[in-house]
């Protein structure tokens, strides 16, 4: 096996999915979510809110939140404030999900 062969069968090894394929859909949005708290209310108690009625979590407000884009926890950030609109400073980054791990096999 030549050596331009054996680099490109290392670099698949390392990478299946290849830098290629995620650079051709770098380009398409993916929507994310920041979850901040998370609070189970009985429905009798939310259909009754009303504006200036204030929902307590059990989260501090200075609590780590989560980063979620389809579903999954992409990473863990703490609030921050920039130019006076909200920001995430990330602390720590989820580790990518194999393919047989995403099915659950």
């Amino acid at each position: 096996m030549s050596s331009d062969n054996q680099d490109r069968v290392a670099r698949e090894t390392l990478d299946p999915v290849g830098s290629n394929a995620i650079a051709a859909f770098s380009h398409v949005p993916v929507a994310t979510t920041v979850r901040l708290a998370h609070k189970q209310m009985r429905l009798e108690d939310l259909v009754s809110l009303q504006r200036g009625d204030v929902v307590t979590f059990d989260s501090s407000v200075t609590a780590p939140v989560e980063l979620v884009a389809a579903g999954r926890v992409i990473a863990t950030g703490e609030l921050v404030s920039v130019d006076d609109r909200m920001g995430i400073r990330i602390l720590q980054v989820a580790p990518a999900e194999q393919p047989d791990e995403a099915s659950g096999t």
